[in-house]
This record gives C-alpha cells, sequence and structure tokens, in this order.
C-alpha cells in the first residue's frame, strides 16, 4: 500500500509540475485549441500537485491516513464522469480521455483496496475492544504512572479523574485541557491523564496540571480496555464536529497543532472511588469531550 501511494504522490507531482510551467502541451498533443486562460488550468496542475504530496504523506501509514486516499479516490471517480459528459457534449476529443486512464482509472482498484484495509482495520479494532469494567480496572492496576505510584490505590485517598485524551494537537482536546485549568473544584480529584505522546511532549501541554498523573499509551492498549474506539467518519467530521471546531479553533482560539499520536482515536472520562468507575463519560462525536460537568457533578459515592 505504501508503495503504491508513494508512486501515485510522484506521478501527481511530475504531471502537476508539466502542466503548471507548460500548460498548452496536452491540448497541442491533442490538438485541440489552446485554453483562452491558461492560468486556469496551471491551477489545476497546482491541485493535482498537492494531492501528490498528500499520497506520499499517506504512504508512511496508509491505514491511518485513509481520508487522503478516500478523497483522492472520490477525485478519480468524478473525474471520467466529468470527462464523458464533455466527451457527449463533443467539448473534449476522444484522445484527451488518455489522461483519465492514467489519471484516474489506474488507481481505482489499488485505491480501493487501499480503503477496504482500512476499514477491516477499523472494524478489527472496535471488535478487539470486548469491553468489562473489571478487566479496565486490572488494566488500570498494572500501570504506573509518570510519578511512579499505583493508580487504583491513590482511588480511596480520592476520586481518580481518568482523562483519556485524543492527540494535543486536536482543537477539542486544547480546549478540554483550558476548561479543566479554569475550574476550582479540580483539588478534590486525583486527575490522571492518558496520552499518546511521549512523556516529554504531554508535560509541555500538562504543565498548567503540576499535579496529576500522567500515562503515556501510544499503542492505545488502555484506551481499548476502556472501551474506547477509533471514531467513524460521523463522528469525526460530522457537521456538528466541523461548526464545533469553528467555534472552539476560530472564536475561543483553540487552534489545531500537531498530530501526536491517532488522530481517529475517541477520548472519554471516567472517574474511579475506592477501586470502583462510578461514573464514565464517552462522548458521541469528538467535539463532546470538553462536556465533563456531568462526571465532575456526580455523588462520590459507590453506586
Amino acid at each position: 500500500m505504501s508503495f503504491v501511494l508513494f508512486v501515485a504522490g510522484f506521478y501527481n507531482l511530475i504531471w502537476g509540475g508539466v502542466t503548471v510551467f507548460f500548460p498548452n502541451l496536452l491540448f497541442d498533443w491533442v490538438e485541440i485549441p489552446r485554453p483562452n486562460y491558461p492560468e486556469l488550468w496551471q491551477c489545476i496542475g497546482m491541485i493535482i500537485a498537492v494531492f501528490g504530496v498528500g499520497y506520499l504523506v499517506a504512504g508512511l501509514n496508509p491505514l491511518r491516513h485513509w481520508p487522503i486516499v478516500l478523497v483522492g479516490f472520490l477525485g478519480k471517480i468524478f473525474g471520467p464522469i466529468g470527462f464523458l459528459d464533455a466527451l457527449y457534449r463533443g467539448v473534449f476529443p476522444i484522445e484527451f480521455g488518455a489522461t483519465i486512464l492514467t489519471n484516474d482509472l489506474l488507481w481505482w482498484i489499488p485505491f480501493f483496496l487501499i480503503l477496504r484495509a482500512a476499514y477491516r482495520e477499523y472494524l478489527r479494532y472496535n471488535q478487539d475492544l470486548g469491553y468489562d469494567e473489571q478487566s479496565a480496572l486490572a488494566a488500570l492496576e498494572k500501570v504506573r504512572g509518570i510519578k511512579g505510584k499505583a493508580l487504583i490505590p491513590l482511588s480511596s485517598e480520592r476520586p481518580l479523574l481518568l482523562l483519556f485524551l485524543r492527540h494535543f494537537g486536536c482543537t477539542f482536546c486544547r480546549e478540554l485541557l483550558g476548561k479543566l485549568k479554569k475550574r476550582n473544584d479540580l483539588g478534590r480529584y486525583q486527575i490522571v491523564f492518558v496520552h499518546m505522546a511521549d512523556h516529554a511532549t504531554a508535560s509541555r501541554y500538562l504543565a498548567d496540571f503540576p499535579a496529576a498523573e500522567s500515562i503515556s499509551d501510544p499503542s492505545q492498549e488502555l484506551y481499548r480496555k476502556f472501551g474506547l474506539t477509533r471514531g467513524t467518519p460521523l463522528q469525526l467530521f460530522g457537521p456538528r464536529v466541523f461548526l464545533r471546531g469553528v467555534i472552539a479553533g476560530i472564536f475561543k482560539g483553540h487552534l489545531v497543532g500537531p498530530l501526536i499520536g491517532d488522530g481517529f482515536q475517541m477520548p472519554g472520562t471516567f472517574l474511579i472511588k475506592n477501586g470502583a468507575i462510578i461514573d464514565s463519560f464517552r462522548p458521541d462525536a469528538v467535539c463532546d469531550e470538553a462536556e465533563l460537568d456531568g462526571v465532575l457533578t456526580c455523588p462520590l459515592e459507590v453506586r
């Protein structure tokens, strides 16, 4: 899959570069009039080249960067449809379709197979969760925070607020940390952040919480034990997510940052008291992760 995406990336860069620097070449080759505004054709070449950069990035981890492949795949489907319409109306000669063969049709099967593999990986990840409260707590017992303490015993001293974060570049993760920083009732909890970054990186983002514990879980094993899935397209990119992202990112200043970890991992919050989970919050969409009031106002007794 990586090889296919690297080839696609370099092909797009070459094709886009030729189109930008020699915008009339294809039109002369198929013997049709040159466009009145070659800058528009050069702009198309630029877009193709930018897609090439995206394919090279996706090639580093095809299953994780499947949205790039999906966008490219859709373009390779709609492009030929537009060409057939232009051919039917007599705008383009059949010779112009040579570009469709190498730009679009050639990639249908490999791109489809990559997307199918990504979907199967998504199903495997979520089906292997097998969430069970006792096994989740047992997994947490084996984990030590950055300060070296066992975490479950701490829940007998004061409630354990276990926060599974998305990646630190996520707008909603940044919004969550900003909201927590403003609360004045967190002293009643032992806060534990679970993240996918290394501890050195995480310490920069969690500097406002010096008393908190930190767990690095780049393989997401603890996420899975607590039943936190990888998100669906609607959970990650739905209309509500987009709208909330604009509000949180632009109007509240929580702009998106670098991707550190799995950008498709869903967050979650768990409240643990005396070694038992007394409340939890699993958002329906990534934009819901800042809604902690229900957990933070939970009565602190084991139900």
